[in-house]
């Protein structure tokens, strides 16, 4: 992917890693020879889209060990579109170290889930879904709540 890149995104940094649960590993992706917008770990994903999947082995990195190589502090915005991966590349992510302020995570029904649990056991909750457009892509943030003074109080705080 690192031609289309190079050419559509100059500025973008590629690095050719897929994100998981583990770094320093391998694993095997499926690609479709007649469209590049078809990759997953999951043969059988790929399989929905195409039969002619050729097997790669790329190189893993967790979330955090690619934010911290790049001296990223923070997060703004986050995206995850992984085809079912999703749950893998959370589980090496340290979202109360990097606190995303939003984000959007494609989540088909065999992953959603595991991904609602994640966001709630890390105190996040859904703030929009575009169901009539988009059925896969929901959208987080930490939950706050507002105090009858009007402060904003994040979950998990406690105010003296």
């Amino acid at each position: 992917f690192e031609a289309g890149y190079v050419t559509h995104r100059p500025r973008t940094r590629f690095r050719p890693f897929f994100v998981s649960d583990q770094s320093n590993t391998n694993a095997k992706i499926y690609l479709l020879a007649t469209s590049s917008l078809v990759t997953s770990a999951d043969k059988d994903f790929t399989a929905r889209y195409g039969k002619d999947a050729k097997e790669v082995t790329a190189p893993t990195i967790t979330l955090t060990d690619l934010l911290d190589s790049e001296h990223v502090a923070s997060v703004d915005f986050m995206t995850i579109d992984i085809e079912l991966w999703e749950p893998k590349a959370l589980a090496g992510f340290d979202i109360e170290r990097f606190k995303p302020t939003l984000v959007c995570v494609e989540a088909h029904p065999e992953v959603r889930q595991q991904i609602l649990d994640y966001f709630a056991q890390h105190h996040y909750v859904v703030v929009g879904k575009y169901l009539r457009a988009d059925a896969q892509n929901l959208y987080f943030t930490a939950f706050s709540k507002q105090s009858s003074s009007g402060d904003r109080v994040q979950a998990g705080s406690h105010r003296s």
